[in-house]
């Protein structure tokens, strides 16, 4: 099964051996192999999205990620990690869930797949969910992941983001991708565009003021970057949310 934490007041934690892992908040993943007994902590009302797979659709997975069924299987637990893909799209088949009528349930099945793919075959990162990276120890990532969403609008620079943690730039950019997977600027632009997703769905804003609201230096430039990441343009996408 594969989670993400959405939303809630709760902080969650689970045991590996002796110990609980750090608070996971909102926005993180979870791994969590078949038959695999997990304790959990959880304080405050929680909001998951949780992705079930079933035998058949494992058996995919593992041949589509080149190892056998077993080896999937013995893949660790990984508790409460940073993937901006793996978050987009477990939000992505969530909304899917939510949609009336069958009609996309092959590009779900094939979402899942893709995104079952994935996790399996950076299963075995040197960096586990629980150690991340030794720059980022203690709460440094969750502060450095919510100051880069407190600047969305205005954005914020890899020198800043650097600067309040103590490190190079070119030292942080490789932090932060080792321990998130992607770099800071691709990571900003990520979470524009979930926003962007989101007050499309949930608001009346137009394009321009979603533009503005989000970051983006024109609705033009907003524009192009929403396709090249969705595949629709804002105004395709929120119009297919009415269908």
């Amino acid at each position: 099964m594969i989670a993400l934490h959405t939303g809630g007041s709760a902080r969650i934690q689970t045991k590996l051996g002796d110990s609980w892992t750090e608070p996971s908040p909102p926005g993180q993943v979870f791994w969590i192999p078949a038959d695999f007994h997990t304790v959990w902590r959880i304080n405050g009302r929680l909001e998951f999205v949780a992705v079930h797979f079933g035998a058949s659709a494992l058996e995919r997975i593992a041949s589509a990620a080149g190892i056998g069924a077993r080896e999937l299987a013995r893949l660790p637990f990984r508790p409460g990690f940073h993937d901006p893909f793996a978050s987009s799209a477990c939000a992505t088949l969530a909304e899917e869930a939510r949609r009336s009528g069958g009609g996309r349930a092959g590009f779900a099945e094939l979402l899942a797949q893709t995104l079952g793919v994935y996790l399996a075959e950076y299963g075995n990162r040197d960096e586990g969910a629980s150690e991340l990276t030794e720059e980022f120890a203690g709460d440094l990532l969750e502060k450095t992941l919510s100051r880069i969403d407190a600047s969305i609008a205005t954005g914020v620079s890899v020198d800043e983001l650097a600067r309040s943690a103590s490190m190079s730039s070119s030292g942080f950019a490789r932090a932060f991708k080792r321990a998130v997977g992607v770099s800071p600027h691709r990571y900003l632009t990520t979470r524009r565009i979930e926003i962007a997703k989101h007050l499309l769905e949930r608001t009346r804003f137009s394009i321009a003021e979603i533009a503005l609201e989000t970051g983006f230096s024109s609705q033009a430039h907003f524009t192009h970057r929403f396709r090249e990441r969705v595949e629709l343009t804002p105004r395709q996408y929120r119009q297919g949310l009415s269908r």
